[in-house]
């Protein structure tokens, strides 16, 4: 994998977690890809890794200056897992691939679902564990796939995906009726639970101070100073 890394000449944050080299080359540079994407910041390279609706999310980031203000800060993308349907087989149709992004606070990551669609990979968000480690290379074997509590809920997974990317864009009756859904999960995603409590807080404390100075309306949750998780359509969920 080594070699691939540099054949294809990728950033040097892109790393790759040993034993989880797919048989399928092209599905190994679809993986590295998205990695090098993330880790460049480039915007242009990783919209023409998503689907459509995954393309708007990478918009709604940044226009609200999100992907530059977390991809700055980012100091390694480490590709943690490939599902072994995938990985283990010759010319896959489908995939999961797990990133683990580090940046000064931690180590957190990033769930990707992936589809062939002729010679190429089209990538789209889906729901990860909310939580955090030091480092990257941390989260090595340490991965369940989320997506398989939701399974064939595509629209669900959605708006989890949606929460951890960009939840300063949902209203806080969506945020209050995503964590109805989720509580009601068997087993419930802990992590993922505590995440939405958080910002189900910080927006209803936010709504009460604009109510009690007399602005208007909810703006980008900022100032509450509570990192944001992720810099891309593939947080943290």
């Amino acid at each position: 994998m080594a070699s691939l890394l540099q054949t294809m000449d990728v950033d040097a944050r892109v790393e790759f977690a040993s034993g989880q080299s797919p048989v399928d080359r092209g599905l190994a540079e679809a993986a590295i890809g998205l990695a090098d994407a993330i880790a460049r910041g480039d915007d242009e390279a990783l919209r023409g890794m998503l689907d459509k609706s995954n393309q708007q999310m990478l918009d709604q980031l940044m226009a609200s200056e999100q992907w530059w203000e977390e991809t700055e800060k980012i100091e390694a993308v480490r590709v943690v897992s490939i599902d072994a349907g995938s990985r283990l087989t010759e010319e896959p149709e489908s995939t999961r691939v797990m990133l683990a992004v580090q940046d000064p606070d931690g180590a957190y990551l990033m769930g990707w679902s992936g589809r062939k669609v002729f010679e190429d990979w089209v990538f789209s968000a889906t729901p990860s564990s909310g939580e955090e480690r030091a480092r990257a290379s941390a989260w090595d074997g340490n991965v369940n796939f989320m997506s398989t509590v939701i399974e064939g809920n595509v629209q669900l997974q959605a708006m989890m995906a949606k929460a951890m990317a960009a939840a300063e864009t949902m209203s806080l009756e969506e945020l209050l009726k995503l964590k109805a859904t989720v509580d009601a999960m068997d087993p419930a995603p802990l992590e993922f639970l505590a995440f939405l409590e958080r910002e189900i807080a910080k927006r209803q404390k936010r709504d009460s101070e604009d109510a009690g100075s007399g602005g208007g309306g909810g703006g980008g949750g900022e100032g509450s100073g509570e990192r944001r998780r992720g810099p891309g359509p593939g947080g943290p969920g």
